[in-house]
């Protein structure tokens, strides 16, 4: 599908975690006749299921493209992301198809919708210093403070436990002496598409309730014993990106509690659920925050209502008539929920 001077259409649809963006996405690719790209960091791995939750696809459904592509132990930056997702969103255009982008992975988004930065890359000599740092740190909170005083905008588009990102963003700023955030940007690969970007949002208290139902139905589908098994097997290691994955590191934290001597199990297993939960609530809280500062004014945001129950028939309505609305025409919003 395109658009005006034939520019092609694509979606991007993002939204914190659980609010419900994937059945959104193949609502809305089924209407579009267009195919899911996934903009998540942790669905690209592979065996990382429960924790992930990723959708299952039927054969009646829209393809699903960048969903376990790599083994947990692979190092994957928001690069990679963006070579392969150019890839996959050309492979689509060609089709005559309508590549709907959908995740909650901030990074994904602004390198997609903004461009790569033109940074030069750190120095394995700079690296190893910036590992000094943190390992005498000892503590995400306080490495993460010193890399903020040195680059308050970078640092702000990490997640917390991202080691990987705060290495490099330390590490490039002792070996520059400058922020990473302040390299100009290339120019997007397609910034004369029509791009619709949706944010769907919730109720943060409602939201937060269905997460933690969500946490509990992961840990008694076997989260722990999903863990158990990767990590038995040699498919993840404990000091991967992979496995500082909300769910995983607080599984791998829980595991290793059993193992110490004098562990009580219903102590331990209680403060395992607080902190998955509390974890999953800090991330779907970071993400409304960071879309509205970092992506805000290229997203038009939606309220879903009640994360609970499937969207209601006149949202889902508004949402595609703003999709399909054309350029030359101001949309106007009739939903009574927005």
């Amino acid at each position: 599908m395109s658009n005006g001077m034939d520019r092609p259409l694509i979606v991007a649809l993002a939204g914190p975690t659980g609010v419900g963006k994937t059945s959104l996405a193949l609502h809305l690719a089924k209407k579009l006749d267009g195919e899911l790209i996934s903009c998540d960091s942790v669905q690209i791995y592979r065996h990382l299921n429960i924790g992930a939750n990723k959708h299952i696809s039927s054969k009646d459904e829209p393809p699903q493209h960048l969903v376990d592509i790599i083994e947990p132990n692979t190092e994957f930056s928001v690069g990679h992301y963006l070579d392969i997702c150019t890839r996959v969103i050309n492979d689509v255009l060609k089709k005559r198809k309508v590549p709907v982008l959908v995740g909650g992975t901030g990074l994904y988004f602004d390198w997609i919708l903004n461009g790569a930065r033109e940074a030069p890359k750190v120095s394995d000599e700079f690296l190893i210093r910036a590992k000094e740092i943190i390992s005498n740190h000892n503590d995400w909170n306080t490495s993460f403070m010193y890399l903020h005083n040195l680059d308050q905008k970078y640092a702000e588009t990490l997640r917390k436990n991202d080691f990987y990102r705060l290495t490099k963003g330390i590490g490039f700023y002792l070996e520059y002496n400058e922020k990473i955030s302040s390299f100009c940007r290339r120019e997007p690969h397609f910034s004369q598409a029509k791009w619709k970007c949706i944010y769907l949002a919730c109720d943060r208290e409602q939201l937060f309730r269905l997460l933690d139902s969500r946490c509990i139905e992961m840990i008694a589908s076997g989260i722990v014993e999903e863990v158990i098994e990767l990590l038995e097997c040699g498919k993840m290691s404990t000091d991967s990106s992979a496995a500082r994955s909300i769910g995983y590191k607080e599984s791998i934290d829980f595991i290793k509690g059993l193992r110490s001597q004098g562990a009580n199990l219903d102590s331990l297993f209680l403060k395992f659920i607080n902190e998955f939960m509390s974890a999953t609530r800090q991330y779907a809280r970071k993400q409304e925050t960071w879309f509205a500062n970092q992506l805000g004014e290229k997203f038009k945001w939606f309220d879903r209502g009640d994360p609970r129950f499937p969207i209601h028939e006149e949202i889902l309505s508004n949402i595609l008539s703003y999709i399909l609305c054309p350029d030359d025409v101001i949309w106007e919003d009739r939903s009574r929920n927005t």
